[in-house]
């Protein structure tokens, strides 16, 4: 009967073998984590380079857009620059009339600006009755409508001060006053600067104002000299 210590069961790998195998085992393994280490880094660098890549390609229609719309630009302003657009004239009645506002006198006149479209210089004296300097103001008004007429002049007496009509009235009567009087010189005096009263306002055939507001009293000569001027406008 054979002796179980003095020889090898069958097939029994030697300790040799054994310790080839772990090491192979070993080497395999570390093959093994190498190959996955591997496919990790290059499936990491393939998320990044195709995150990358949409980027980029974002950032490329942006500049496409931008670069088209300043390209189309360029072609219009070129197109512009070379006549190359639609302009439209247009036949009609000429500019309209500067000061195309209204007002009604204290003798209940509505007056209509632009009916003095071409026709008259239109004055307006901003003024109150109890003003110290509206009282000479007025009267040489009064003088300068007597020498040059109504032919191409219409002087306008506005009250700021909240006068009632029979007040007015009765200052029409006291001065003398041919020209036109009116109760309603706040709704006209916001399109104008005023500041004080006496200020006398000139507007020339168009209705633009003719030259920078009148303050305070002012001499019949130089009435006469600035409203013939505004006259003299075509």
């Amino acid at each position: 009967m054979p002796d179980k210590y003095s020889k090898k069961k069958k097939n029994e790998p030697s300790k040799y073998m054994k310790v080839a195998l772990r090491k192979e085992r070993e080497r395999k393994q570390k093959e093994m984590a190498k190959k996955q280490a591997s496919i990790k880094e290059k499936s990491t660098y393939a998320r990044q380079k195709n995150k990358n890549t949409v980027s980029l390609g974002y950032l490329i229609y942006i500049f496409a857009i931008i670069g088209g719309a300043v390209v189309l630009t360029i072609i219009l302003t070129d197109d512009g620059q070379n006549g190359n657009t639609t302009t439209t004239t247009t036949t009609g009645p000429p500019e309209t009339y500067g000061f195309d506002h209204s007002v009604t006198t204290i003798d209940s006149e509505e007056i209509h600006f632009k009916d003095y479209e071409g026709q008259k210089v239109v004055v307006f004296e901003f003024m109150t009755i109890d003003c110290p300097a509206c009282d000479p103001m007025v009267d040489n008004l009064v003088t300068v409508y007597n020498d040059l007429g109504s032919s191409e002049l219409e002087i306008f007496t506005l009250d700021v001060g909240g006068s009632s009509i029979n007040e007015l009235n009765q200052y029409r009567t006291d001065h003398s006053i041919t020209h036109k009087i009116s109760h309603e010189g706040l709704s006209l005096s916001s399109y104008f600067s005023l500041a004080y009263t006496p200020t006398t306002f000139i507007l020339d055939k168009n209705g633009d104002q003719y030259g920078d507001g009148l303050v305070g009293l002012q001499s019949v000569e130089d009435l006469k000299s600035a409203i013939q001027a505004a006259m003299a406008v075509s």
